[in-house]
């Protein structure tokens, strides 16, 4: 069974200001909770991260055996598939 997780991340640009937040779905698309974070002053790739942290870690309690990630942020995504192939310079990938 898959779950989705559903992410974005933010930074009020003028204080630094970050959260993250998103929603995980099952595999019909429903809805399956909500969550979001206040992260603190980080950039925008990290408050991205963290929202994918968060989803994960909400979706590990699950019996799905599948999570499929959802986000808007080629650089993220870019760097985490390249992070299989050598070091990542995030701790958080």
């Amino acid at each position: 069974m898959w779950i989705c997780i559903c992410s974005d991340g933010a930074v009020k640009v003028n204080l630094g200001s970050a959260s993250a937040g998103g929603i995980l779905k099952d595999q019909n698309g429903e809805w399956i909770i909500g969550f979001n974070c206040r992260i603190g002053i980080c950039f925008v790739f990290e408050a991205e991260l963290w929202g994918i942290l968060d989803g994960v870690t909400l979706a590990q309690g699950s019996l799905h055996d599948r999570i499929l990630i959802q986000i808007d942020n080629m650089k993220v995504i870019r760097d985490i598939k390249e992070s299989f192939l050598k070091d990542s310079n995030s701790a958080l990938i």
